[in-house]
């Protein structure tokens, strides 16, 4: 599916990486998922204990992010973090390279860890599983010059990557 520059097609997309978000934080708990959803898609805003109901999933990431310093990219982090993870569970299965460890974001915005990490089995290969670790820094372009984002980002894997992973490579 490809998607076009139009409103209509934001939207959509915007929906749909919402909707999953909150099926993760809720955990699909029916009262609160289902609250949430019915409210946003009805355009109602919710009070008493609705809006309990739905504030314990919503509050940890979305109103934490929006109450620090301006310019806070945490959101913009968290969202970005899930648009990869839709975008590779949903790829077409390779029998070749299986997908063996791909898990849904961290629940909050700024835990420590790889931003994403998805794990193959490489069949027919002595290496046996790859591995591909995604990490997100921001980079404002108020210069020319991205190489400290970068070099900020590389920095990391390369000193936490085995823990990410599980194992300690000190």
């Amino acid at each position: 599916m490809t998607l076009s520059g139009s409103p209509e097609d934001q939207a959509a997309a915007a929906w749909i990486v919402a909707d999953e978000i909150m099926r993760e934080r809720t955990g699909g708990r029916p009262r609160s998922y289902e609250k949430w959803r019915d409210a946003t898609l009805n355009g109602v805003k919710l009070t008493g204990k609705d809006h309990l109901l739905v504030e314990y999933f919503v509050k940890p990431v979305f109103e934490a992010a929006a109450a620090k310093k301006k310019g806070n990219h945490g959101l913009a982090g968290y969202v970005g973090e899930w648009l990869w993870y839709l975008l590779t569970r949903d790829l077409p299965q390779d029998s070749a390279r299986a997908v063996e460890i791909l898990g849904p974001p961290k629940p909050a915005v700024n835990d420590g860890g790889g931003d994403g990490l998805i794990v193959y089995r490489e069949d027919g290969t002595a290496r046996g599983f790859s591995f591909r670790l995604w990490e997100m820094k921001k980079y404002t372009g108020k210069t020319n010059q991205p190489d400290g984002a970068i070099r900020s980002g590389w920095t990391q894997l390369n000193t936490k990557a085995g823990t990410y992973l599980g194992r300690d490579t000190r």
